[in-house]
């Protein structure tokens, strides 16, 4: 971009919400390609996008591309967490932070429209355990019991900074 003749040159500033960074320059390509991402690329292996990471990085999961895996370090025993919330409020993202809940051992606090309630909306922080087939199992802290919840009964999820407070119990075995 040059500036009009007589003009004295400028430098424009953007936002930019996440930036992406490739092992390879295809992988960037491919990425730039996905729908939902709003991945420019910038450098060979480089891209950046005003979207936020976690929508960035849910586009890139759906479209299948390979993601390095974030390492959380603990510290005497204790789970190292991120130091935000997170929220999502659409399906695929809900997902995304259900499934994070499970992998990285973290509460979730979620907007539940309970069908035992002529579906009222509940706020219920749960200790997720297993998410499969839009299904999330974990321990309800408000019904102090083990609960499965419906996605499509979710309208928000927050990725909570706190680890589990209740670990999945092991299943009777059976007796000899």
């Amino acid at each position: 971009m040059t500036a009009p003749t007589g003009a004295e040159p400028t430098v424009r500033v953007e936002a930019a919400g996440c930036v992406v960074v490739a092992d390879q320059a295809a992988l960037i390509d491919r990425a730039a390609g996905v729908p939902g991402a709003g991945l420019r690329v910038i450098a060979e292996t480089v891209a950046v996008s005003s979207k936020a990471p976690g929508t960035v990085r849910t586009a890139l999961r759906l479209a299948g591309l390979p993601l390095q895996v974030e390492t959380l370090k603990a510290v005497e025993g204790q789970p190292a967490l991120p130091l935000r919330v997170e929220t999502a409020i659409t399906p695929p993202l809900i997902r995304d932070l259900l499934g994070r809940g499970v992998e990285e051992g973290r509460q979730v606090r979620l907007s539940y429209f309970a069908s035992s309630q002529g579906g009222a909306m509940t706020q219920r922080v749960v200790d997720p355990w297993q998410f499969s087939g839009d299904l999330l199992v974990g321990w309800c802290h408000l019904r102090v019991a083990e609960r499965t919840f419906a996605t499509d009964r979710i309208g928000q999820v927050e990725l909570l900074l706190t680890a589990l407070e209740h670990e999945r119990p092991e299943p009777d075995q059976p007796q000899p």
